[in-house]
């Protein structure tokens, strides 16, 4: 098995008397492979199954074999082109189940809670692949940003205790429970979380929040905001 973009090389064994000469007869490599001397070598650059015939020949005579070699898409590469705070990409590698530094589509659908608190991040970029994420803990952190726009998962969220400037949380209608309490939040649009039933905003820079579209609230918290402009709001304030 070769994985997409990444160097494969594998050798041919041939039994008998050497020297043994090598020849491909059908050649279906995939771009990016070459067959030489009885070693399959390269970077394939297409996934899929392919199939080769050899003749592997010596003073005795020859034989000849069908060799398939199957190419895939390894997954997301754990590196810090794709997590760029060490702290969390070495949190990550937890899902990779198989170790081979890679999360593959099995392995990223298998990560259902994240929790990284306290765990001196800065950046969350990787969190995107996670698009199977229900469960996300990471309060206590050194975050400025959090971009959720593709765990659309996601029910439950806390990020309290970081420094937050802005929180889109359009597109996670399925969040329930939202602490986003000691950020740097001037405001907040929560008309798309119908579900939520708890919402703690306490300690931000927030002078309105509507709550109007989340019916099913049942705890909101907001202390030392400036103002709560909102009839549903004011009601459930502590």
């Amino acid at each position: 098995q070769a994985y997409i973009n990444v160097a494969y090389n594998a050798q041919l064994n041939a039994t008998g008397t050497t020297p043994v000469t090598w020849t491909i007869i059908e050649d279906y490599l995939p771009d990016g492979l070459i067959f030489s001397d009885g070693k399959i070598s390269g970077i394939s650059t297409e996934t899929g199954t392919f199939h080769i015939k050899v003749r592997a020949e010596n003073s005795g005579g020859y034989d000849e074999a069908d060799i398939k070699i199957e190419v895939i898409d390894p997954g997301i590469a754990i590196n810090s082109a794709n997590f760029s705070n060490a702290n969390f990409m070495n949190y990550v590698r937890v899902f990779d189940l198989n170790s081979n530094g890679y999360l593959n589509e099995e392995e990223i659908a298998a990560a259902k809670v994240i929790n990284v608190k306290s765990k001196n991040i800065s950046d969350l970029k990787g969190i995107e692949f996670f698009t199977a994420l229900i469960d996300l803990k990471c309060e206590q952190n050194n975050l400025t940003a959090l971009n959720l726009t593709s765990n659309k998962a996601l029910q439950t969220l806390i990020c309290n205790n970081n420094s937050i400037s802005m929180l889109n949380l359009a597109y996670n209608t399925e969040l329930t429970y939202l602490n986003a309490y000691g950020n740097n939040l001037s405001a907040i649009d929560l008309a798309n979380n119908t579900a939520l039933e708890f919402i703690d905003v306490g300690y931000n820079r927030l002078s309105t929040i509507d709550v109007t579209k989340n019916t099913l609230l049942e705890e909101f918290y907001g202390e030392t905001n400036a103002v709560c402009q909102c009839s549903r709001a004011k009601a459930l304030w502590h």
